[in-house]
């Protein structure tokens, strides 16, 4: 969990939640299949220490994150554009959403269907 200084106390954010976050991100950009073990609906039906991130992997360094992603595309677009469309749509709703800093979003290609 990540301690966020307040002015009345701290926030945690878990890291289960950045992983949300950042599968939920990947999968909103057009031509991504799916996030490899990751399904956008779990995170209602479970807790967020039940859930499956086999697909996203996380670091944090002080308060830069680095994340690492398996990704299934879709056969007909152009996988570098996909990569890069997802590395920025990863990094801006991180960023905004929690206040940290990301570092690096890594994209592995594992399938196209």
């Amino acid at each position: 969990m990540r301690n966020e200084p307040a002015s009345i106390g701290t926030v945690k954010i878990a890291n289960e939640i950045i992983l949300n976050i950042a599968g939920l991100a990947a999968l909103e950009v057009d031509g991504v299949q799916e996030v490899l073990g990751f399904s956008p609906n779990a995170f209602t039906d479970k807790k967020p220490s039940a859930l499956d991130y086999r697909g996203i992997k996380m670091e944090l360094q002080d308060r830069s994150v680095f994340i690492d992603m398996i990704l299934v595309l879709d056969k007909s677009v152009k996988i570098p554009e996909i990569a890069h469309q997802v590395q920025g749509a990863v990094t801006n709703q991180i960023e905004v959403m929690t206040g940290l800093h990301v570092e690096a979003v890594n994209i592995t290609v594992s399938a196209m269907k």
